[in-house]
C-alpha cells in the first residue's frame, strides 16, 4: 500500500482534468499537505469503481466538478460519498463547477466548499488551500466565486 495520500479530480473535460492535475502536482503546499498524488476519474461510475477499490481512508481531497460524463452530476451518485469507506474521516470534498446552480446542489450535498470555474484557473490552488484551511479551522462551508 501507498503512503502518499490521494487527491482525487472528477472531471470529463480532457485538458481542464490534466491542467488541473498539473496545477496541483506543482504546488507546494498541496504537496506537502497532500503529497500531491492525484488520480482523474472522468464520470460518476468511474468514480465509484475507482473508490471501491481503495483501502479504507485512503482518500483525503476529492475535486468534484458538478456536470461530469453522460450528463450525470453529484445528485447523480447514487451512494453517500461522504461516508464511503475509502474516504477518510477528515477528508476534504470541494466543489469545482462553472453552473450557477452547482454551489447551492454542492452545499445540500455535504461537500465542504465550492469553486466557481469563472475564478481565474491559476488561483485554483490557492482557492483549493484556502478551503482546506478554512475547514481545519472549523468552517463549515466555504463559497469562492
Amino acid at each position: 500500500m501507498s503512503t502518499e495520500t490521494p487527491i482525487v479530480i472528477v472531471e470529463d473535460q480532457g485538458g481542464l482534468a490534466l491542467a488541473l492535475q498539473s496545477r496541483i502536482f506543482s504546488d507546494f503546499q498541496i504537496n506537502q499537505r497532500f503529497r500531491g498524488r492525484a488520480k482523474v476519474v472522468d464520470s460518476i461510475q468511474r468514480l465509484r469503481e475507482w473508490l471501491d477499490a481503495q483501502p479504507v481512508g485512503f482518500v483525503q481531497l476529492l475535486i468534484l466538478d458538478w456536470s461530469v460524463r453522460f450528463g450525470l452530476s453529484t445528485q447523480a451518485l447514487g451512494f453517500d460519498l461522504r461516508t464511503h469507506q475509502a474516504l477518510s474521516s477528515t477528508a476534504i470534498i470541494i466543489g469545482y463547477s462553472g453552473h450557477d446552480e452547482a454551489e447551492e446542489s454542492f452545499r445540500q450535498f455535504g461537500a465542504d466548499g465550492f469553486i466557481s470555474k469563472n475564478r481565474p484557473f491559476a488561483a485554483v490552488a490557492d482557492d483549493i488551500m484556502y478551503i482546506v484551511a478554512q475547514r481545519e479551522h472549523g468552517c463549515a462551508w466555504t463559497t469562492l466565486n
